[in-house]
Order: C-alpha cells, then sequence, then structure tokens
C-alpha cells in the first residue's frame, strides 16, 4: 500500500519515497503509476491497470491486476491501491471453467453416443428398405422389410411390404395376361400387330408376318418400313394415305404384296388408335389377314358366273335361231 497525507505532493518523481524498496512489486506499482500518469494529483477517478511481474529464477512471468481510487475527504488527499496477481482472482474461474469444461466434454460424448445409437435404430430400417426398393426395381417383387419397434419405422415398413405385395400380384396379373395375349397372338393365322402413332418403330408384330410375308419379324423391327417397301407399286400410295389417316379413324384396306420370291398375295389389313392413361393416342393396333384364297375364290366365281352368262346368251341365240327356220 502507499499512501500519503501531504497536501503539497511534490509532482517531481524522484522525491517519491516509496516504502519497502526491496519488494519488486511495490516497485512495480510505483513504476506504472510514473508511466500512466504525468501527475497523480489528477487521478480523479478510479482506474484499472495490469503490470507484469518477471521473475529471473525460475523464469517466469506473472500478471498483476491493480485499481486506483482517489480518496479525497477535504483533509486528506491519498490514493488508494489495491493490487493482486490475476492468478488469485481468476483461479475460482478457471476452476469453474474446467469444471463446466468438464461437463460440457461429458454431455457431448454422451449426446454424440446417444445419436449414434439412435442414427442405428432410425437408418437400419431405411438402409433395408432402400435396398428393398433397389431389388425391387430390379424385378424381384418378393422382397419384404422387418417392423421396426418405432411407430413411425414400423407404419412405414408395414406400407412397404403393402406396396410391394400389390406390386408383385400386379406384376404377376400382367405376366399372366402377356402370357395368354403371345399364346393368342402366336397361334391364330392372322397378323397382329402394334406400332407407334407415326408408324417410326414397331412395338409388336405376330409370327404369322413370317408366314404371309415371307420375312422375318426380326428384320421387321430393324425396319419399320420394310413391310411398306413389300407393298405392290400400284397399291403402294392408297395404302400411305390410309396409314396417315390412322391416328385420328379406324381403317380397313385390302392392298398387294410382294413376297421375296415373287408370289403375289392379298391382304386385309384393318387398325384403330389405341389411347393411353391420359386419353392421349400413342400406339396403333391392328390385324392383317391373308385374303389370297379369298380373292382366288371370288375370282373364280366370277369366272363361272361369265362363263354360264356367255353359254345361256349362246344358247338363248341357238334357239332363236331355230324357232325362225
Amino acid at each position: 500500500m502507499i499512501a500519503t497525507s501531504n497536501a503539497n505532493l511534490s509532482n517531481d518523481k524522484s522525491e517519491l519515497e516509496v516504502s519497502l524498496e526491496s519488494e519488486r512489486i511495490y516497485q512495480n506499482i510505483v513504476k506504472n503509476l510514473n508511466e500512466r500518469f504525468s501527475d497523480l494529483s489528477s487521478i480523479q477517478s478510479p482506474h484499472q491497470l495490469t503490470f507484469d511481474i518477471v521473475k529471473a529464477k525460475p523464469l517466469s512471468r506473472q500478471v498483476w491486476l491493480m485499481q486506483v481510487t482517489p480518496f479525497d475527504n477535504q483533509t486528506l488527499d491519498w490514493l488508494i491501491v489495491t493490487s493482486i496477481p490475476s492468478s488469485y482472482y481468476l483461479e475460482g474461474v478457471n476452476a469453474g471453467n474446467s469444471q463446466t469444461a468438464m461437463v460440457f466434454a461429458i454431455a457431448l460424448v454422451l449426446s454424440l453416443l446417444i445419436a449414434i445409437i439412435l442414427a442405428g435404430i432410425v437408418a437400419g430400417p431405411i438402409r433395408k428398405i432402400t435396398i428393398a426398393s433397389r431389388e425391387i426395381a430390379k424385378g424381384d417383387f418378393s422382397q419384404r422389410v422387418p417392423l421396426s419397434n418405432l411407430e413411425e419405422l414400423g407404419a412405414l415398413a408395414v406400407y412397404f411390404n403393402n406396396m410391394a405385395s400389390q406390386l408383385q400380384d400386379s406384376f404377376s396379373r400382367t405376366k399372366t395376361s402377356e402370357s395368354r395375349f403371345r399364346n393368342i397372338a402366336e397361334t391364330i393365322e392372322d397378323v397382329f400387330w402394334i406400332t407407334s402413332t407415326n408408324k417410326e418403330k414397331i412395338i409388336y408384330i405376330s409370327k404369322a408376318y413370317e408366314k404371309i410375308w415371307g420375312r422375318s419379324c426380326e428384320s421387321l423391327y430393324e425396319d419399320p418400313y420394310q413391310w411398306v417397301n413389300a407393298i405392290h407399286e400400284d397399291d403402294r400410295e392408297a395404302v400411305r394415305i390410309a396409314s396417315i389417316k390412322q391416328i385420328a379413324e379406324e381403317y380397313d384396306l385390302e392392298y398387294r404384296i410382294i413376297r421375296p420370291n415373287g408370289e403375289i398375295r392379298w391382304v386385309r389389313d384393318r387398325g384403330f388408335p389405341a389411347q393411353d392413361l391420359n386419353g392421349e393416342y400413342t400406339q396403333i393396333v391392328g390385324v392383317a389377314r391373308d385374303i389370297s384364297e379369298e380373292k382366288r375364290f371370288v375370282k373364280m366365281i366370277l369366272d363361272l358366273n361369265t362363263n354360264l352368262e356367255a353359254k345361256v346368251l349362246e344358247r338363248t341365240e341357238d334357239l332363236r335361231k331355230a324357232n325362225e327356220e
């Protein structure tokens, strides 16, 4: 502590007497006061300062906190200096911070452990659903996921399993219907065909095409215009016009085709536009039938009728001449 009751305190720093000069602490207090304030009497309010004390043996550095407070009661004009090591002041704070940090670290570790456990509980069933979904997308509709003890995940598992069952049943019915359709389409003698509306893609062609057109189904899939090239030149324009109208209306047309061996066959081709679930026309569905034998029979009957009419006329003329004689 440094104190004075001399009202005429000199501003000459060399005249300031310091008690216990051998004490390094007091020396630093006086030194810092003299460095911070050129006139000690100018201190009219409390000030907080810090200074360092460096020890050579052992080498260390200690921070001190200092407060200078003026005390003036008309008879005394003092400066009250209070100084303590910052380590004393912060010891409680550091201890509290250390404990708080430890508690925070323990809480953080526990939170991470709980998060990992919860993540495993939640992510496990979701991962299984994801894997099962991928397998279903590949065509394995037998995939199912186990139920979970968590209400939301358990409900999700139930919905997923129900959806998988419905997909499996629907796919099974579709395969059965497709199998029946193919069996019928492959056994009938007529050509069953499905094309895109622009005729640029053959969606389906039955095996009867190979028998009637004399060309393979694979070649038609590769070249959708192959059937057009096989049409007799005299009938090609009529078929082209009818094909354009297929997107808007049904059509029924007879035309001739030329097989690779040069044989000419008559075909009756019927088709109509088909709508998808959105009501848009996306496909043309049709049936083509070989009517060459029918044409031959019709021609034969016409020829017989012509011959019969000619003979009737000839006989009638003979009778007329006989009656005239």
